[in-house]
């Protein structure tokens, strides 16, 4: 997944929504390069409750963590976000939706974008 170019310091991560997520479930992109960007954003949307995760890499086959997650919680119809985690210094990222409910959850929305600054 290559990222697109939004303005001369963003980038948008070409993130795809996934169909649904199953009960109990967890989403998880693939390994992302980071670019040496600093800076992360990331929204997404369920229609049930769960969690949102951004996880960063030291390497960019998404091996060896860079710390720990960064998760936000996500509440039923309402977006959650994730942003700037440029304190961490990293090659990769990979961001996981976590649906918490015991029925099948359909995202709305998933978005990210890496900047500079």
């Amino acid at each position: 997944m290559q990222p697109s170019l939004v303005d001369a310091r963003v980038f948008d991560l070409g993130l795809t929504t996934p169909g649904t997520i199953a009960a109990s479930g967890t989403f998880t992109s693939t390994v992302m390069p980071t670019y040496g960007m600093p800076h992360v954003a990331v929204a997404a949307k369920i229609d049930q409750a769960g969690t949102l995760s951004v996880q960063r890499y030291l390497d960019n086959a998404g091996q060896v963590a860079a710390g720990a997650a960064v998760t936000a919680a996500m509440t039923k119809n309402t977006t959650a976000t994730i942003d700037n985690l440029g304190t961490v210094l990293s090659q990769s990222l990979s961001i996981s939706i976590i649906n918490s409910a015991t029925v099948v959850a359909t995202p709305a929305l998933l978005e990210g974008v890496l900047g500079v600054s």
